[in-house]
Order: structure tokens, then C-alpha cells, then sequence
């Protein structure tokens, strides 16, 4: 069953970026959304996650964000390049 996420990107207490009602079928499907949230934001900003009681899900800094994703997305690439090796290698 999906549930609805609201996505907030916060600096001073102010809300200066939102994305509202986000159906997901699990919460760790959050984390795309919060990559692209944090690449496009200013250090500085949090973003938050909050299910529709209003309560916080997701809590995390946008420069946290970008470092996390930073890694995640070398290891997705370099994983890929060692898998693209050995597909080269394969009979056409």
C-alpha cells in the first residue's frame, strides 16, 4: 500500500521549495527525490520528509545529501563499468 509524502526544503524556518502528496510504495523510495532536491538547492538548506500526520520521516542537510549521493552514484558508475567490461567481451 502507498502512502503520501510531502518533501520540504527548509532554510531559516522558511519553506522555500516543496514538492506535496508524493505517493510511495516504501519510504526508501524517498531518497531519488531527496538527490534531486539537494542538487538543484544551496547548502545551508535541510530537507524534510513528513508523512501526512505531519510527522518528520526524513530529516537531512542538503550538503549531507549531495555527499551521500556523491558516493552512491560512484559506486552505482563504477559498478557499471566493471559490468559494461565484461559485456564487451561477449559474442555479438
Amino acid at each position: 500500500m502507498s502512502e503520501s509524502y510531502d518533501f520540504e526544503v527548509v532554510k531559516d524556518n522558511q519553506i522555500v521549495a516543496a514538492k506535496r502528496r508524493v505517493r510511495l510504495q516504501r519510504l526508501n523510495a524517498a531518497w531519488p527525490i531527496i538527490a534531486e532536491l539537494a542538487a538543484v538547492h544551496v547548502k545551508g538548506c535541510l530537507i524534510r520528509v513528513r508523512n501526512m500526520r505531519g510527522e518528520i520521516e526524513i530529516l537531512i542537510g542538503v550538503a549531507a545529501a549531495r555527499r551521500t549521493f556523491a558516493v552512491k552514484t560512484y559506486a552505482v558508475f563504477a559498478t557499471l563499468m566493471t559490468v559494461g567490461v565484461a559485456l564487451d567481451n561477449l559474442p555479438a
